[in-house]
């Protein structure tokens, strides 16, 4: 057994105090701390992304264990096994060692040192030194105050990244395959938003005429049932001759349903103060990097400055179908001014 280390922790022990302010609940039970105050996650914001999340590398032994580098009190490197069931960070005699070693001040950042008994996974209680580190860094995540204890066995014990500091991460991921450790802190104060899914929902794919038809009797339902008994006349305006298929064929679909539904339409607008609502639609096509492109449909009837009904929605789009409802964005162009002739 490694008795120098040893020796010095249980020379602290009843001697020493601790700065509460940081203090997790865990060690403030043990400890005879009463104050409500909260343990505090520190994190490096460059190496966070807009989801709030941070991913730290782990390692894996040729027995699939998995495994972290990190810094206790600034000074001293340690490559910890990742131990979900272990309720506190546990340090090896060899690394209590290195962290005196690594004090020439003789402050080696340990405080609130206490003797007690653990249950290992052999179900044996044994001796136990239990303290408080003032930090434990892993990755850009730095945790102030942080329990942890070493066994006092003949093997020296080992480094373990228990609870004590996985606890209070907020949200964390042991990602074996890709060989990550994922955090979300569950942070108070952000210099930005965090960003967040929305629930999930579906979303209808287009993928035919038959679904413009099927968007264009709905969208006159919706119509028919704004105007109620309005009798008022309405004149689609469509661009005439185009050669964008949807913006060409969902005219002719809407006028076919308000006909069925009874309401007068007119080809052109009538003129001469003739009063008669107008039928416009717009269309949008936009991109995601990580979904299909979509099109917004907007379908809306206006009395002159009056909107009397408008309603949108969203499709996704297969991407060789964008061409169905606008024009190419890479049409060739004409130089001005040009006097070679056919190469113009």
């Amino acid at each position: 057994m490694r008795t120098i280390p040893v020796l010095l922790l249980m020379g602290l022990t009843g001697c020493t105090t601790v700065d509460s302010q940081y203090m997790s609940n865990t060690p403030r039970a043990s400890l005879g701390v009463t104050d409500q105050l909260f343990q505090k996650v520190l994190v490096d914001y460059d190496h966070i992304d807009s989801f709030g999340i941070v991913e730290i590398p782990i390692y894996l032994t040729k027995d699939n264990y998995p495994y972290i580098e990190g810094v206790v009190n600034g000074k001293v490197k340690v490559l910890f096994t990742l131990d979900t069931g272990a309720t506190t960070v546990t340090l090896s005699q060899a690394t209590i060692e290195r962290i005196f070693d690594a004090s020439s001040s003789g402050d080696a950042g340990i405080s609130a040192v206490e003797s007690a008994s653990s249950q290992v996974a052999t179900g044996d209680n044994v001796p136990v030194v239990g303290y408080v580190l003032d930090t434990l860094d892993i990755g850009p995540i730095t945790l102030p105050n942080v329990k942890a204890g070493t066994i006092l066995t003949e093997g020296g014990g080992a480094d373990l990244l228990g609870m004590s500091f996985l606890g209070e991460l907020g949200e964390f991921t042991v990602d074996i395959k890709n060989r990550k450790l994922r955090v979300r802190p569950s942070d108070t104060y952000r210099a930005v938003p965090r960003a967040a899914f929305f629930p999930t929902m579906d979303q209808e794919l287009v993928l035919a005429m038959q679904h413009w038809d099927t968007l264009a009797e709905s969208e006159v339902t919706a119509v028919a049932e704004a105007l109620g008994s309005d009798s008022t006349p309405l004149v689609i305006l469509e661009e005439k001759g185009s050669e964008i298929p949807f913006i060409s064929a969902y005219g002719d679909l809407l006028a076919k349903y308000l006909v069925r539904k009874g309401k007068t339409v007119l080809i052109e607008n009538p003129g001469g103060g003739a009063k008669a609502y107008a039928v416009n639609y717009k269309i949008l096509v936009a991109g995601h990097e990580t979904a299909n492109k979509e099109v917004l449909i907007t379908t809306e009837v206006t009395d002159k400055q009056r909107l009397v009904f408008s309603n949108s929605r969203t499709y996704y789009l297969n991407q060789n179908d964008e061409d169905n409802y606008h024009k190419p964005r890479n049409e060739g162009f004409k130089v001005v001014g040009c006097s070679s002739g056919e190469a113009c």
